[in-house]
C-alpha cells in the first residue's frame, strides 16, 4: 500500500508540474514563441520556465563542441552572467509532432556584442506544448 501511495503522489506531482507549463499551438508560430520564451527564461534566470521548455533528456552541443545536458544548464542558470539575447533569421519547420528551428542568436552585454551563433533547435510536441530536445550552435565569425 505504501508503494502505491508513493507512486500516486509522484504521479500527482508530475501532473501538477506539467499543468503549470504554458501550452502553445502546434504551429510554426508556436515554435517561435517557445524559442522566445526560452531566451526570456535564460535572461531572467527563470528555472521554472526553463524546466518546462527543455525536455528531460535535452542536450546542447555548444559552438565549442561541448555537450551540455539539461541538468548542467539548470545548475548553471542562477550564476548566468547578465546579458541580452537577440534572435534573428528564425526559420521554423514543422514536421508532425516534431519541429526544427534555425536562426541566429546574438548575445550582448550592454551595447557590446559578445558573439553570435547560428543555431538549430529540435523540438517535440507533447502535452500541448513544444519542448526542446536538442540544440547545436556554430560560431559566426566576425568579418
Amino acid at each position: 500500500m505504501r508503494l502505491f501511495l508513493c507512486g500516486f503522489v509522484l504521479a500527482c506531482i508530475a501532473t501538477a508540474s506539467a499543468a503549470a507549463c504554458p501550452t502553445q499551438p502546434k504551429t510554426p508560430a508556436g515554435i517561435v514563441a517557445t524559442e522566445k520564451s526560452w531566451v526570456a527564461a535564460l535572461e531572467q534566470r527563470d528555472s521554472g520556465a526553463l524546466d518546462c521548455i527543455l525536455e528531460r533528456d535535452f542536450a546542447d552541443t555548444t559552438w565549442r563542441g561541448v555537450l551540455i545536458r539539461k541538468a548542467q544548464i539548470m545548475a548553471r542558470l542562477p550564476n548566468r552572467p547578465p546579458s541580452s539575447l537577440e534572435l534573428s533569421d528564425l526559420q521554423p519547420t514543422l514536421l508532425g509532432d516534431s519541429a526544427i528551428l534555425r536562426g541566429v542568436n546574438t548575445q550582448r552585454s550592454g551595447t557590446n556584442v559578445i558573439g553570435s551563433v547560428r543555431f538549430v533547435d529540435v523540438f517535440v510536441y507533447r502535452s500541448g506544448r513544444w519542448q526542446a530536445v536538442s540544440a547545436q550552435e556554430s560560431l559566426i565569425q566576425a568579418r
